[in-house]
């Protein structure tokens, strides 16, 4: 389900239409994938937006303009498009924009970007010899369903393709090989 959060600038009312959407308050991005956070903005008539950029919440520099970020970030529209995420982009992120009369207007709440991997998490835990045993290809934060996971066992790939579970389940394996298995998550 699409959440809508609107923000209303600090000492100004709801009439005044002053302010910035975001479609969501989090956002949670696999190292080394593209994401995507949206954002859309109001403000009175008669006036014309001259510019819009993202920034992170303690700096109003424009993240195309940030070395950081180097070739790594768009604007697409009013989307931030971050390419090749890395776990020191992890941050609040707000929209800002400039009108003709140069009133700057930011979206204080901001998205929270979280970065993750993965991690390979057994049950039960710790394992028992012989006994049956699901594993689970686990990250940080809950990602949206438009990835897939991957198992191998020493670098070889032991599931059939691509598969919307994150999970594993085999029927016997001991503790020294459970370090023998890993998993990655693609985006479909």
């Amino acid at each position: 389900m699409l959440q809508q959060y609107f923000v209303t600038l600090s000492g100004l009312s709801n009439s005044s239409c002053w302010g910035v959407t975001y479609t969501s308050t989090e956002v949670c991005a696999l190292v080394g994938s593209t994401v995507d956070i949206h954002s859309s903005y109001s403000h009175p008539t008669g006036y014309t937006v001259e510019k819009t950029y993202w920034h992170l919440e303690y700096s109003h520099l424009d993240l195309r303009e940030d070395h950081q970020f180097a070739g790594r970030v768009e604007l697409v529209g009013n989307t931030l498009r971050i390419k090749d995420v890395n776990t020191r982009d992890a941050g609040r992120y707000q929209f800002r924009f400039i009108t003709n009369t140069s009133k700057e207007v930011s979206g204080y709440s901001g998205v929270a970007l979280i970065v993750t991997g993965t991690q390979v998490i057994s049950s039960p835990n710790p394992v028992i010899d012989g006994e049956k045993v699901i594993l689970s290809c686990s990250t940080e934060c809950t990602l949206d369903n438009k990835h897939t996971y991957i198992w191998y066992k020493n670098g070889q790939q032991v599931t059939d393709g691509l598969t919307l579970l994150n999970k594993l389940y085999l029927d016997s394996i001991n503790s020294e090989e459970l370090q023998e298995y890993s998993c990655t998550v693609r985006e479909i």
